[in-house]
């Protein structure tokens, strides 16, 4: 596994020029949308669109399109499943994610900036039984991030999050917290805790909490590759090993 991140940070400082980031290094020119699975306060800008693609385990894959139609103010969609690739017949999740996010408050020298919004869509594999995800989506949610100038950048986003994937009489709001440090123009890293207070109740997760951990690159103009090395406290019930995500973000202009 160490070899995987020293051999993506080497390539990303080999390929990537500081006058063409995405949203990794210390000159990124978007923004952090998420920290690993869970929401920051970051937006596209007005004008502006994402495209995420992310392959994790079980032959999965999902997309997600995202854009910036008035200024902070953000509507996208996603859908996804496994057995995509490969002889297997796919799974696809159930619904398609819906995402819609407002910023009212932009980060200031001495206040974070502040998200509220809204996303179906989880993360990893979906059971049709339970009708939920391995991560579950975020539902309705709150967020918070603030950089800082230390070594590059040093940024910390937190949340709190309603989702709706539980049974009604087990939902209960959840909390989640992460840092991201830039590692010099190219590279960022992430770590993330999600409370995943779901645990009781989930077949999914098991209690005690989710440890998320990624390593960003920028490496073209709107370009950004992401390896996500994901429960790290090993409580998904599906696995016993840490489960490892690609992923790939593209952001342009219409």
């Amino acid at each position: 596994m160490a070899r995987i991140f020293l051999y993506s940070a080497l390539l990303c400082l080999l390929y990537s020029s500081a006058l063409a980031q995405g949203s990794a290094g210390s000159v990124a020119s978007v923004e952090t949308r998420y920290i690993v699975d869970m929401p920051t306060a970051g937006v596209v800008a007005k004008g502006e669109y994402a495209i995420g693609l992310y392959a994790f385990g079980s032959n999965g894959v999902m997309a997600e399109f995202s854009a910036g139609l008035f200024t902070n103010l953000n509507a996208g969609i996603s859908f996804g499943g496994t057995e995509i690739l490969g002889s297997a017949t796919p799974v696809w999740q159930e619904l398609p994610g819906l995402h819609i996010r407002f910023r009212p408050f932009d980060e200031t020298r001495n206040f974070p900036a502040v998200v509220i919004g809204a996303s179906t869509q989880g993360r990893g594999a979906y059971s049709s039984a339970a009708k939920e995800f391995q991560v579950q989506s975020p539902g309705i949610f709150l967020a918070a991030s603030k950089s800082f100038r230390w070594l590059g950048t040093l940024a910390w986003h937190g949340g709190l999050n309603y989702s709706f994937e539980p049974s009604p009489d087990e939902r209960q709001l959840n909390a989640y917290l992460g840092f991201e440090k830039s590692i010099g123009n190219p590279i960022s890293l992430t770590i993330e805790y999600n409370a995943a207070l779901y645990g009781d109740s989930s077949p999914l997760v098991e209690k005690g909490g989710l440890l998320n951990a990624g390593i960003r690159c920028s490496f073209g103009r709107g370009f950004t590759l992401e390896l996500q090395l994901q429960d790290l406290l090993q409580h998904y019930r599906t696995t016993d090993d840490i489960t490892r995500t690609l992923a790939v973000e593209y952001i342009g202009r219409f």
